[in-house]
């Protein structure tokens, strides 16, 4: 998906208007058209997974064989969270993805069992997140921030679960792990997703 955040993106024009979150599902579109996909199953995290929500139930549901769902964006920020954003969007904004900005992000992917501590090392998969977030560019991830910040997510959210027919949805929970529950914790998604894929 060719979001504003994607590893080797030019860095977006500070005076280009700040996209919504139907203007990110958009981009879903315009990158299936371009690689002549049609129908195609879905995979999304935290607030990707809220904007492939929008995408599959608001405006191209034919494009859309199936939709798996991770962390997706479901209540309105705490205090807290709404302020932690603000942190990050204000390091982002002066200093750039900076090391402090890193380890907030990574403090919300993963969980503190493979981040880096006293009893582990860091696991491959956090050493490799971190490296890619010296790859991105800090404007960018600064305007998807404000998309998200922005973003009626909640009222949203709770729309379009009551769109997803009961039948066909499964709700998973899984404890002990950050937003990258596949990275953390893959065997539990197993079991779900093959059932999923079976139908």
């Amino acid at each position: 998906m060719s979001m504003i955040v994607c590893l080797g993106a030019a860095a977006i024009c500070p005076d280009d208007p700040v996209p919504s979150a139907e203007d990110l599902a958009d981009q879903i579109i315009e990158d299936l058209n371009y690689f002549r996909l049609g129908a195609v199953m879905c995979m999304g995290i935290s607030s990707g997974a809220y904007i492939l929500s929008l995408f599959a139930t608001k405006k191209y549901r034919e494009r859309v064989l199936g939709l798996i769902l991770v962390s997706p964006f479901c209540k309105s920020p705490s205090w807290t969270e709404w302020f932690y954003n603000k942190v990050m969007s204000n390091l982002l904004y002066f200093y750039g993805v900076c090391g402090l900005l890193k380890e907030c992000l990574l403090q919300r992917y993963f969980s503190k069992e493979v981040r880096d501590n006293a009893e582990f090392p860091e696991s491959e998969i956090v050493q490799a997140s971190r490296k890619l977030l010296d790859e991105r560019k800090g404007i960018n991830v600064f305007r998807f921030l404000q998309v998200i910040n922005d973003s009626p997510f909640h009222s949203e959210a709770l729309h379009m679960t009551s769109k997803l027919a009961r039948r066909y949805t499964a709700l998973v929970e899984v404890q002990g792990c950050g937003s990258m529950v596949t990275e953390e914790q893959p065997h539990a998604m197993l079991v779900p997703m093959e059932y999923f894929l079976m139908g």
